[in-house]
């Protein structure tokens, strides 16, 4: 993983940090077959993110590296360097120039979650025909440029030359020169694992293979040995305030009072309180730890109890009435939009700390889990869509590795407090999520802070509210 995590990185500036030209001023567009696609595009345009676009998968850089753009995201099975194999293969380039970009939804197709042990056999079959794509346009182009029918070349560590002349040469850099490939390839319009795509390369027999099948060192060992690698609970945004969500250990209970005068000893904690939501903020975390604890609340518990009895919850929920959900605001046809729309919103079921920050144009969120795509079920409603509503337009996730624990469950998002839970602190602009379990000692590093502690039955939301600067 990469030490710095940009949580403001659009594809373009991606591309222009990695050493790609991604703006053309002079010159004509890609090569070869390509041409006519890219002569209604204007120079150094982007393509959209989409998967029937060839650029959605695969990039070459002026100095000849690989960006492969990968919908999943690596939660210890390695993926990141089979992908690289895969792409190297096809390709026909060194592995060690192949970087595998994944877990970014403003950067890759959402191809569904990490997938476990089908990560590669589902994954990895879109990028190993674009890749397969990619070389078959990249050696038409060299046919041109050189003169050579394509029977008469060949590719070696991204270099095409001829076969009777290996001083007749044109690299994929030279080649490419900056720009986007243009090229569309054919989508099977499905979203999360099925995704696929069809294109007019036939990829390498496995008998061709030279890199895949070989065992190669992993990337992502020295970053968790030496503790180098980034994950969420490292991410510090400027002037973040941390906080802890207070809830009541039984059910259906309203706040009766609040004494804030209990927290008076921990210095710049304070209380949020929309009607029965109630959180502390401070300016460091163990404060909020502690003043969640010493914070006095009255709870008014309900007259009636809400539940039936254990023995009559099934017929209770079949037999009860559909609860109306209504939107403050409606603007056109919203869910028409959603149906027929290229990619879905998908909600962040995780556990552990979430980061988010909220920019001038939508909310950019880092998760440390895979994010599943909308299924129409609990996702949608208590995630990105609660954030939509309450927290700005669009939603970016990049998703970042945590580190797993036996018999952890899942917490819930703070976005499931809703309005409230977005207005907290005058609804500020950044906020990280964790879990806090009951009977935590000293505080420990932040790491362990966060991931040691697990979800436990008794669970609070921890969150993170930045002031607006």
């Amino acid at each position: 993983m990469n030490a710095r995590i940009d949580l403001s990185l659009s594809r373009r500036e991606f591309l222009k940090a990695s050493g790609a030209l991604v703006v053309s001023a002079a010159g004509p567009a890609f090569t070869g077959e390509t041409l006519a696609q890219t002569a209604a595009v204007s120079p150094g345009s982007k393509p959209p993110l989409l998967p029937s676009e060839l650029d959605s998968w695969v990039a070459i850089l002026p100095d000849g590296r690989v960006s492969a753009f990968f919908g999943k995201m690596d939660m210890g099975q390695s993926l990141d360097i089979a992908i690289a194999q895969i792409v190297a293969d096809e390709l026909d380039v060194d592995v060690a120039k192949v970087d595998v970009v994944m877990g970014d939804t403003a950067l890759t197709c959402n191809q569904g979650g990490a997938s476990g042990s089908t990560g590669i056999q589902t994954g990895a079959r879109p990028l190993r025909s674009a890749a397969a794509e990619a070389r078959r346009l990249l050696v038409q182009s060299a046919s041109q440029k050189l003169g050579l029918p394509v029977e008469q070349l060949r590719v070696d560590d991204g270099v095409v030359s001829a076969v009777s002349d290996p001083r007749k040469k044109a690299s994929y850099a030279e080649l490419i020169g900056g720009r986007h490939f243009h090229h569309q390839v054919e989508w099977n319009k499905q979203i999360g694992n099925p995704m696929d795509i069809k294109v007019q390369a036939t990829p390498k027999s496995p008998a061709d293979y030279r890199v895949v099948g070989k065992s190669l060192r992993r990337r992502d060992v020295a970053g968790k040995v030496y503790r180098t690698d980034k994950y969420v609970t490292d991410i510090s945004l400027p002037k973040m305030l941390h906080a802890r969500v207070i809830r009541c250990s039984r059910a259906a209970c309203t706040v009766g009072g609040v004494d804030e005068g209990s927290i008076r000893a921990v210095k710049g904690a304070r209380v949020v309180r929309e009607k029965d939501f109630v959180a502390v903020v401070a300016d460091h975390e163990w404060d909020a730890v502690r003043a969640s604890r010493m914070l006095k609340i009255s709870w008014k518990e309900a007259k009636k109890n809400p539940f039936p009895p254990m023995a009559e919850i099934y017929d209770h929920i079949r037999k009860a009435p559909v609860v109306k959900r209504e939107d403050a605001v409606k603007k056109g046809d919203v869910d028409g939009v959603f149906k027929t729309a290229v990619a879905r919103e998908h909600g962040a079921r995780l556990r552990g700390c979430r980061c988010a920050r909220r920019r001038r144009h939508g909310l950019d969120r880092l998760a440390e889990a895979a994010l599943r795509p909308d299924r129409g079920g609990a996702a949608p409603r208590r995630g990105a869509r609660e954030s939509a509503r309450h927290l700005g337009n669009r939603s970016r996730f990049l998703r970042a590795q945590r580190r797993r624990r036996r018999g952890a469950r899942r917490g819930a998002p703070l976005q499931a407090h809703g309005a409230p839970g977005a207005r907290a602190g005058h609804a500020q602009r950044r906020d990280r999520l964790g879990s806090e379990g009951p009977g935590v000692g000293a505080p420990r590093p932040r790491r362990a802070r966060c991931f040691g502690q697990g979800d436990r039955l008794r669970v609070r939301l921890e969150g993170l509210l930045a002031q607006e600067h």
